[in-house]
């Protein structure tokens, strides 16, 4: 990996941009966001999963999964596409940024 600081922009413009707003707005789901960004396909924004898979992956009870994407969708941050299993996640403000 060429560059180090690929994470920088995410970090500041997404999570700390304006005042913080998206951490003061999704509270501890910020920690699933932030998975979310490090695991979607990097030019559709999207990632295949199921709830289980990720309360594994998180080390979180699949409750508070399932509040966290509730909260995340309701702040227009992701949207869940078809009503499959697994689902289909899409990160709305996801933007890849050179590694």
């Amino acid at each position: 990996m060429q560059n180090k600081d690929w994470w920088r922009p995410i970090w500041r413009n997404q999570l700390f941009g304006d005042g913080g707003n998206m951490r003061h707005q999704i509270g501890a789901a910020i920690w699933l966001y932030l998975y979310l960004i490090l695991h979607v396909n990097p030019q559709t924004g999207c990632l295949r999963t199921k709830v289980d898979a990720l309360a594994w992956a998180m080390d979180a009870p699949e409750r508070s999964v399932r509040l966290w994407l509730k909260t995340m969708k309701d702040a227009g941050l992701i949207v869940k596409e078809g009503k499959s299993r697994p689902v289909i996640l899409r990160v709305i403000h996801y933007r890849f940024f050179d590694r």
